[in-house]
C-alpha cells in the first residue's frame, strides 16, 4: 500500500473511531440511566438489554462517524497543509475519494454482518438471558405474522385453492389450532368450508383435521348446503410443517437470507410484506448511507488552500445533515409500513438524494478531481 495512502487511511480511522466511541459512550448513558431508573427492571436486565440493542446503537452511530471522519480528517490535513503537499505530489484528488471511498466500504460491510448475523442472534437469546423479556422491555417484542395476530386473534393464510385461517401453532406437537379452511374455485367464489379443532401434520402434504365440521355446496344453485360433523379426516394441503412454521417466525431472530425467504413465503400467500420488506432493504440501506455520508464530506479535498473551517461549522453542518436524514428516513419508513410509498422507495430514496448531491459535486469539480 503506498505510503500516502496509508496516511489518509490512518488519519481517517482515527476521526472515525474518536466520533464513534463518542457518540456510542453519549447514547449508552442516555439508555443505560432510563434503565436503572425503572423500578420494574435488575440492573442485570437493564445490562443485558443493552448488550441486545448494542447492534442498533451502532446502526445509529456509524453513518454520523463516517460523516464525522471524512470532514475532520480531511480539514486536519488542510489547517496542517498535509493536503496540498500529497497534491503537489502527484496523489490525485480523485485518488483520495477513492481511498476513502475503500476504507468507508470496510466499515459499512462491517456494519452490514452485525446488521444480518449479530443482531438477529442476541434477539434470539433474549429470552433466555431475560425472563420475560417481552413484558420489561419493549424493544424485545417479536414481530411477524404470529404476533401481528395476537390483536384479532387469528392468523390468515392463502393458497391457491383454499383460505387458511388459525389461532396458534403448536410446533412441539405439530399441529394448528382453531383452523377453517375456506376452499374456492376459479371465480374466487368459496364453495366449501371446513373447521377443526386442530389440524394435525400427519407426513408431507397430509394432515389430519380433529373434532370439526363441513359445510359443502354453498354456492349450489340446485341443492342446500350440506353440514356434517367428524371426529377425524384427512385434508391435503400445497404446504408442510416447515412453511407454517416459516410463518410463524419472529422476524427479529432471522438472518438476512432467511428473512429474505420468510418475505418470499408470505408475498406467495398473497400477504401485504411492506414493513418486512423495509426491514430487509434497510439492513443495505443503512450501510450505504455509511459509504454516502463519507462520500459527501469530501467537499473539503477541492479547496486544498484554503484553512480548515471552523469547529463550530463542521459540527453544524454534521448536525444539519444527520438531523435531514433521519427526519426524512423516518417519515419515508412510516410512509412505505403503510403502503403508501413502495418499501424500494422508503428505504432508498433518502441515500440515493445523498448519492446524487455527491455526483453533482464531483462533477462540478471535475477538474479539480482528476
Amino acid at each position: 500500500m503506498p505510503i500516502l495512502k496509508k496516511f489518509i487511511i490512518q488519519q481517517w480511522l482515527r476521526s472515525f473511531l474518536g466520533a464513534l466511541i463518542v457518540l456510542i459512550l453519549l447514547i449508552s448513558t442516555a439508555n443505560l440511566i432510563s434503565g436503572l431508573l425503572r423500578s420494574n427492571v435488575t440492573s442485570y436486565d437493564v445490562f443485558i438489554n443493552y448488550i441486545i440493542e448494542f447492534p442498533k446503537i451502532l446502526n445509529q452511530s456509524v453513518p454520523v462517524s463516517c460523516l464525522f471522519a471524512s470532514l475532520f480528517s480531511l480539514n486536519k490535513l488542510k489547517s496542517n497543509s498535509e493536503l496540498v503537499a500529497i497534491l503537489a505530489s502527484g496523489f490525485s484528488t480523485y485518488k483520495i475519494i477513492i481511498t476513502i471511498l475503500q476504507v468507508s466500504i470496510l466499515v459499512a460491510s462491517i456494519q452490514l454482518a452485525i446488521n444480518s448475523y449479530l443482531q438477529p442472534y442476541l434477539k434470539e437469546k433474549r429470552h433466555t438471558l431475560i425472563q420475560n423479556s417481552e413484558k420489561k422491555f419493549k424493544n424485545l417484542k417479536s414481530k411477524g405474522i404470529s404476533s401481528s395476530a395476537l390483536g384479532n386473534g387469528k392468523m390468515w393464510y392463502k393458497s391457491t385453492h383454499y383460505y387458511l385461517s388459525f389461532s396458534a401453532l403448536d410446533k412441539k406437537n405439530n399441529l394448528l389450532k382453531n383452523i377453517s379452511l375456506y376452499y374456492f374455485d376459479d371465480n374466487n367464489i368459496i364453495n366449501n368450508v371446513l373447521n377443526a379443532s386442530s389440524l394435525i401434520h400427519e407426513r408431507g402434504n397430509t394432515w389430519s383435521a380433529v373434532n370439526g365440521d363441513t359445510l359443502s355446496l354453498i354456492n349450489s344453485s340446485t341443492e342446500f348446503p350440506t353440514s356434517n360433523k367428524f371426529k377425524k379426516k384427512y385434508v391435503f394441503l400445497n404446504e408442510e410443517r416447515n412453511d407454517f412454521l416459516q410463518i410463524d417466525s419472529d422476524i427479529t431472530t432471522l438472518n438476512i437470507f432467511s428473512l429474505l425467504s420468510y418475505i418470499k413465503r408470505l408475498q406467495k400467500s398473497g400477504i401485504n410484506t411492506s414493513e418486512y420488506e423495509i426491514m430487509f432493504y434497510n439492513k443495505f440501506s443503512f450501510s450505504l448511507i455509511s459509504i454516502l455520508f463519507s462520500l459527501v464530506a469530501c467537499g473539503a479535498i477541492y479547496t486544498p488552500n484554503r484553512r480548515a473551517g471552523k469547529t463550530g461549522t463542521n459540527l453544524a453542518s454534521i448536525f444539519i445533515l444527520t438531523l435531514i436524514y433521519w427526519l426524512a428516513t423516518s417519515y419515508l419508513i412510516e410512509l412505505g409500513k403503510n403502503s403508501i410509498i413502495i418499501p424500494e422507495v422508503a428505504s432508498f430514496f433518502v441515500p440515493f438524494i445523498f448519492l446524487i448531491f455527491f455526483l453533482y459535486n464531483l462533477y462540478k469539480n471535475r477538474q479539480l478531481a482528476s
